[in-house]
């Protein structure tokens, strides 16, 4: 297994990449309408540009990956990365850094829809779910340090800074994949047919339908709070940039201690026990998020970070398990079926980012409500997958 991971580590470095584009930004979001002639509206919208084209780019590279080669792809991806990110950089604009970001989510989605899949091919059964609560957990370390690192760059280097790191690793980890070993599993079964078969087939299956949309809210709702996090605490809360950075670090060990221990829970209780208790734990947070901004005049940054832990608790307790149920559902689909549920999952989080960005003046209850909404219809969506609470992931 431990070769495994060792193997994994180019797969880690694409999705760390990607993540870094987005969250090395978060904290310079608030100054960007003065250092480009924008507004504050528009400055959210770049956040949702780079949300919405990275959904798009989970459809075509799930195509893609189930019928060619997944790691060449994902490579030529890499390299758009790269490129896309030193144009970002030179933006003078803000609605040409909105154009720019665009492309460089559509760029940045091939580590998130190819990751999984090739993951699959490196363990299956229960290792799948060791190696992912592994893997998010070293990816989920993005969130926690990036603003920090990012908040730092801002204030002694400057906001470009930010996009130049990322096209810096991207490079990094397109020389890392010339050391990654062939695939071990012999799974690669490619379908025939129209490219958009194996979508159509997932989307005509209600199991499938209820994991992954039940999944996509629960992430998306997180998403959602996350892009908006640093205007409501900067602009509601006596907090500043560096209170962000701290709150995500909490809120990402939540993440990390659940996603460790999902392996354990899910071989004693099942997979299907495993996701409701992590949704129901959601939606928890949900409400007590909602109900922090409701009852205080001005909520404080740590009653936001401890309302906000059981969401992070609980998506980190289902999200191994829930992408081993729809990857297992339909095996010769396995790259459909991941970058389907990666789609929905920024594409909800890139509607709520700029749907709630018009009210964030009025107050953070408006962030409080969209994420509520989002993780309590998680959980009602479950029924539709949840058949029965005995079906352990085996080995």
């Amino acid at each position: 297994m431990r070769n495994v991971y060792v193997a994994a580590l180019p797969i880690v470095m694409a999705s760390v990449s990607a993540m870094m584009a987005i969250d090395l930004y978060l904290p310079a979001i608030p100054s960007l309408p003065d250092a480009l002639n924008g507004s504050a509206a528009e400055a959210q919208y770049s956040v949702g540009a780079f949300l919405a084209t990275f959904a798009l780019g989970q459809l075509v590279f799930g195509v893609l990956g189930d019928r060619a080669d997944r790691r060449k792809i994902l490579l030529l991806a890499l390299a758009g990365l790269v490129v896309t990110s030193l144009l970002c950089a030179m933006a003078t604009t803000m609605w040409q850094l909105i154009g720019l970001r665009l492309l460089q989510g559509f760029a940045a989605s091939a580590g998130a829809a190819l990751g999984p899949p090739i993951l699959r091919e490196l363990a299956g059964g229960m290792a799948v779910v060791r190696l992912m609560g592994v893997v998010g957990s070293i990816q989920s370390l993005v969130p926690a340090f990036a603003p920090a690192i990012g908040a730092w760059m801002l204030k002694y280097v400057g906001w470009e800074a930010c996009f130049i790191v990322v096209a810096v690793l991207a490079a990094i980890t397109m020389g890392m994949f010339s050391f990654m070993p062939p695939p071990k599993r012999a799974e690669r079964q490619r379908p025939l047919g129209h490219p958009l078969a194996g979508y159509g087939a997932l989307l005509r299956s209600k199991q499938y339908l209820g994991y992954t949309l039940s999944h996509a809210f629960a992430m998306g709702g997180l998403i959602t709070f996350i892009m908006s996090a640093p205007y409501v605490i900067t602009a509601h809360t006596s907090g500043n940039v560096d209170d962000f950075a701290v709150m995500m670090i909490v809120l990402v060990a939540c993440f990390a201690v659940s996603a460790n221990t999902a392996a354990p829970i899910v071989r004693r209780f099942g997979a299907d026990a495993t996701i409701v208790v992590g949704s129901v734990l959601q939606a928890i947070g949900g409400l007590a998020f909602l109900t922090v901004c409701l009852t205080m005049s001005t909520p404080t940054v740590t009653a936001i970070t401890l309302s906000m832990m059981p969401i992070n608790f609980g998506l980190g307790l289902r999200g191994g398990a829930g992408f081993a149920r729809v990857m297992d559902l339909m095996p010769q689909h396995t790259g459909s079926a991941s970058a389907l549920l990666i789609f929905l999952s920024a594409g909800i989080g890139s509607i709520g980012t700029p749907l709630v960005a018009p009210f964030l003046p009025l107050g953070a209850s408006s962030l409080a409500v969209v994420v509520a909404a989002q993780v309590i219809v998680s959980l009602a969506i479950l029924p539709l997958a949840v058949r029965t609470l005995s079906n352990p992931v085996t080995n």
